[in-house]
């Protein structure tokens, strides 16, 4: 956990620089972001029904490799 403040100038000056990866300010402050939502209406009506990460990473590993 970092200073909002030092964060936000950290990464105005670091995109001054044009140094790699590209950090913005709008980017830092999106991290303060709530993004925890309620998925029961996603649920309700498309019939979400998400997956354990390890599992998803499993099928998702499987579909490059070109398997089901």
């Amino acid at each position: 956990s970092l200073p909002l403040g030092p964060s936000l100038t950290a990464a105005q000056w670091w995109g001054r620089l044009h140094l790699w990866p590209r950090i913005t300010p709008e980017q830092v402050l999106r991290m303060r972001e709530d993004k925890a939502f309620d998925i029961a209406p996603a649920r309700t009506h498309f019939g979400y029904s998400p997956r354990v990460f390890g599992e998803g990473v499993r099928g998702e590993a499987a579909l490059l490799r070109g398997g089901a």
